[in-house]
C-alpha cells in the first residue's frame, strides 16, 4: 500500500498542485482548513505524513500542530510545514512546536519529494522499531508473569497443606468412629463443617489463581482494599515463613483497573521485601498504606529491611537490573512493574528511602 500523505491548505490550487506533485508515490487526501484536519484525525485516520500551511483562517498551522503534538495518538505523525513564511524566527517557531521540516513556497517538486520520502522513511522505521519494542515488551511480560505464577504456586502448596491435612484428619476420624459404632451426629456435623470449609478455602483459592491467568482487554471497575487483600492471601504463606508482621491500611475504594496488573505489581513488590526482610535480624514488618487525592490516588508499600542503596535508587526500574544473587533474580520484575504501572494503569510507580527501609509509590489517575 502507498504511503498516505494528509494536505491541509486552505487554497484549492495549492492543494491540487501538491496533489500532483505527490500522486504517484503517495494516496494523497486533503484538507482545506485546521478544523477539517483535525476532524479527520480524530475520526481514527492516521496518515504517515502532514504536510501543513502555517497562514490559514480560523485555526493556522502552527495551532493545529500544537494540538496535534498535545494528543498521544497523534503526536507521533510528522509534521512538515509547508508555507510561504521564510524568516528564521518563522520557521524556528514551526521546528520547536514539533515539526520535523520546513518547505518553501513555490516549491519545487524534487525538493519536495525529496524530503516527503526521507521522512515517510524515518516514520516506517520508526513504527517497525516500535512493533519490535512492543513485541519484545510483550515477551518481557510474560516472562514476568510467568515468575509471579511460579511465587503463586509455591504459595498455594503451602496453603494447602493444613485444609488437606484437616480434611484427611476429619475423614479418617469418621471412618473410625463407625467402624467403632460410636458416631457422634454433633462430632459429625463439626468436622463435615471444617470440612466444607477447608474446601471452600482450597476452592477460593484456586479461583484467585485462575482470575490472575486470564488476560484483560479492558480495565473493570475493581476494589482496591479486595485487591491488595487477594495478592497478600496468595503470597501469604512466606510472610508466616519468615515471621513477618503485615500493617495493612487500605480503603473499600472502588475504581476502573486492570486488576491482575496491579496484582503483579504488588506481588512483586512485597517479594521483593520479603526476599530482603528474610536476610535480617529482629522484628521484620511490612506496611500498606492507601492515600486518596483529588484526581488520583496511591497505594505505599514499605519494608523495615535497610532500604536501597541512594546510588542505585535510580537503576532498580532498569530492565535486567537487579540486586539479587547470580541466578536468583532476572532484573525484569521491577522493570515491567513500572510498564504495567505506566502504560496500562496510566500512572507512576518511584521507590525511596524511608526511615528503616524501602518505601515504593504507586499512583494510579482515578480515570483510566
Amino acid at each position: 500500500m502507498k504511503p498516505t500523505i494528509l494536505l491541509v491548505d486552505d487554497s484549492a490550487q495549492n492543494l491540487d498542485i501538491i496533489a500532483q506533485i505527490l500522486k504517484n508515490e503517495y494516496s494523497v487526501k486533503v484538507a482545506n482548513s485546521g478544523h477539517k484536519a483535525l476532524s479527520y484525525l480524530q475520526s481514527g485516520k492516521k496518515p504517515d505524513l502532514i504536510l501543513l500551511d502555517i497562514l490559514m483562517p480560523q485555526m493556522d498551522g502552527y495551532e493545529l500542530c500544537t494540538l496535534l503534538k498535545a494528543e498521544d495518538t497523534l503526536k507521533e505523525i510528522p509534521v512538515i510545514f509547508l508555507t510561504a513564511l521564510q524568516q528564521e524566527d518563522d520557521m524556528l517557531k514551526g521546528l520547536e512546536l514539533g515539526a520535523v521540516d520546513y518547505v518553501i513556497k513555490p516549491v519545487s517538486p524534487p525538493v519536495l519529494k525529496a524530503r516527503v520520502g526521507t521522512h515517510v522513511k524515518l516514520k516506517q522505521f520508526q513504527d517497525s522499531l516500535k512493533e519490535i519494542i512492543d513485541e519484545k515488551e510483550t515477551l518481557l511480560l510474560q516472562q514476568s508473569k510467568m515468575a509471579i505464577l511460579g511465587e503463586m504456586l509455591e504459595n498455594i502448596v503451602h496453603q494447602w497443606k493444613q485444609p488437606i491435612s484437616m480434611i484427611s484428619m476429619s475423614s479418617a476420624n469418621i471412618r473410625i468412629d463407625m467402624m467403632l459404632d460410636n458416631l457422634n451426629l454433633k462430632e459429625l456435623d463439626s468436622a463435615l463443617e471444617g470440612i466444607e470449609s477447608s474446601v471452600e478455602h482450597l476452592s477460593q483459592t484456586m479461583d484467585d489463581f485462575r482470575d490472575f491467568l486470564h488476560e484483560e482487554s479492558q480495565a473493570h471497575t475493581q476494589n482496591i482494599k479486595t485487591i491488595v487483600e487477594q495478592t497478600i492471601e496468595l503470597i501469604g504463606s512466606k510472610l508466616h515463613l519468615f515471621d513477618i508482621a503485615l500493617d495493612v491500611d487500605v480503603a473499600d475504594f472502588e475504581m476502573p483497573l486492570f486488576k491482575n496488573d496491579l496484582i503483579q505489581i504488588v506481588m512483586n513488590i512485597l517479594s521483593n521485601s520479603i526476599d530482603a526482610l528474610a536476610k535480617q535480624e529482629g522484628k521484620k514488618e511490612i506496611t500498606i498504606r492507601f492515600v486518596e487525592e483529588q484526581e488520583q490516588v496511591k497505594l505505599l508499600l514499605c519494608d523495615n529491611a535497610g532500604g536501597i542503596k541512594e546510588e542505585l535508587l535510580e537503576k532498580i526500574f532498569d530492565k535486567y537490573f537487579t540486586t539479587k544473587e547470580e541466578k536468583k533474580g532476572s532484573g525484569i520484575g521491577l522493570y515491567m512493574c513500572r510498564i504495567l504501572a505506566t502504560k496500562r494503569l496510566k500512572g507512576t510507580i518511584v521507590a525511596t528511602n524511608k526511615e528503616q527501609g524501602a518505601c515504593f509509590e504507586i499512583t494510579l489517575p482515578k480515570k483510566i
